[in-house]
């Protein structure tokens, strides 16, 4: 179980409590450098990983531009161009 609504469970969770919740479980479960966005980033990543189209996912990610797909996707730059480079043949 993530987390429980009030004793009611008809509270609505905002982004800030959605954030402190995870935030305390990231902590409780040891992960470092733990923030909401990482969730963003790991998805970007996969979906390019798993040969889904840049136009795709700023559809998907609601993007308009495609200076969020560098922003979300630059730690994963090169290690997707090297994969892709030996796809290709070249290694």
């Amino acid at each position: 179980l993530l987390w429980v609504g009030g004793p009611t469970g008809a509270r609505k969770l905002q982004y800030s409590g959605f954030r402190r919740a995870l935030e305390r479980r990231a902590i409780r479960a040891g992960l470092d450098g733990f923030h909401p966005h990482l969730f963003r980033h790991t998805a970007a990543t996969r979906w390019l990983r798993n040969g889904g189209s840049e136009t795709g996912l700023m559809a998907i990610a609601g993007w308009a531009n495609r200076q969020m797909i560098d922003r979300y996707t630059a730690a994963s730059r090169s290690e997707r161009a090297i994969e892709e480079a030996r796809r290709l043949g070249f290694q």
